[in-house]
């Protein structure tokens, strides 16, 4: 009979201010995760850091209220139940800002798994 074997790995935290999460999500989810959500994003990207009002009209500012809130659920996905309220400390947060919010946190998962990567095979 074979028999297989198969570690799972410690548990991954990532600290936001003074907050420490579990990282509930893997790299590679993340990373298609955040690919699926710059698609939503595409429509607009156009828009100068979204600073002119003008140009934006009913349609896209729905586009952008289902981008923004793919963001937010991406980040409670990764990070918990309730992480982004944490983090925001219950506060509004603007367009701008919660995507770099985002786009750090991205970073900071896919960072640890390949520190992980990188202690594994020296």
């Amino acid at each position: 009979m074979q028999k297989v074997n198969f570690k799972v790995a410690d548990a991954k935290y990532l600290d936001v201010n003074d907050d420490r999460f579990q990282i509930f999500r893997s790299d590679t989810d993340v990373l298609i995760e955040a690919v699926e959500l710059e698609k939503l994003f595409a429509p607009f990207a156009h828009i100068a850091d979204l600073k002119d009002a003008s140009s934006i009209d009913t349609d896209m500012t729905d586009s952008i209220v289902l981008a923004l809130d793919g963001i937010k659920r991406a980040i409670d996905s990764m990070l918990g139940e309730g992480a982004l309220e944490i983090i925001t400390k219950g506060q509004s947060v603007g367009i701008l800002p919660l995507i770099g919010l985002y786009k750090d946190i991205v970073t900071a998962i896919v960072q640890t798994y390949a520190k992980d990567i990188d202690t594994k095979y020296e």
